[in-house]
């Protein structure tokens, strides 16, 4: 992820809040909100419900949905174009657990089948074993972050194509669970992650 100047106010969009199973997701939110706040950088945070236009902003986040409602959240999100489009432009979006899965090429359903999802990461998704369990890894050393650590809570096992980076690699947890074991998928300024 290339390094990006902060404006002086940072517009957040939480994509369809209350219509993604949000499994705690408020706190990344609030995070990123803090994180700023820390930086000098004023936030505001726009709620987008489903089924309105994403608003113009700097930063996107699309956070965790229950495996049956992701198809129709994807499909509503191909539809609107605004996260392509804010990808297209260098804008920052971010996907967490499902969200993660739905900015990649495809993810599967619980039913078996294969859903297109908006192709912004160069990830495909398949479904394993649930995973509910607590994360520690250490970012890949370009970002110039220190340990993550937090919590899985998810069924995908996640591979990426030649284009995204893995953002870190694990030291406990599932995460994207391929072999060596990393986590999330970073791809210009688009960064998905469990």
């Amino acid at each position: 992820m290339s390094q990006l100047r902060a404006p002086s106010t940072l517009t957040i969009v939480d994509v369809y809040p209350g219509a993604m199973f949000p499994q705690g997701d408020g706190g990344n939110l609030r995070m990123l909100e803090h994180r700023a706040h820390a930086r000098g950088v004023e936030v505001e945070t726009v709620g987008a419900p489903i089924g309105d236009p994403l608003p113009d902003a700097d930063l996107y986040i699309l956070q965790g949905a229950e495996d049956e409602d992701q198809p129709a959240v994807a499909r509503l999100l191909a539809a609107e174009g605004t996260l392509a489009r804010a990808a297209a432009a260098g804008k920052v979006v971010v996907g967490i657990g499902a969200g993660y899965e739905i900015l990649g090429r495809s993810f599967e359903t619980p039913g078996g089948g294969t859903e297109a999802g908006l192709e912004i990461l160069d990830v495909t998704t398949t479904l394993g074993d649930h995973v509910d369990n607590r994360v520690v890894t250490r970012p890949v050393p370009r970002f110039g972050l220190p340990a993550l650590v937090g919590y899985e809570w998810h069924r995908g096992r996640t591979a990426l194509g030649p284009e995204p980076e893995p953002l870190a690699e694990v030291e406990v947890g599932v995460c994207n669970g391929g072999d060596p074991p990393t986590d999330g998928a970073v791809q210009g300024h688009v960064l998905g992650t469990y």
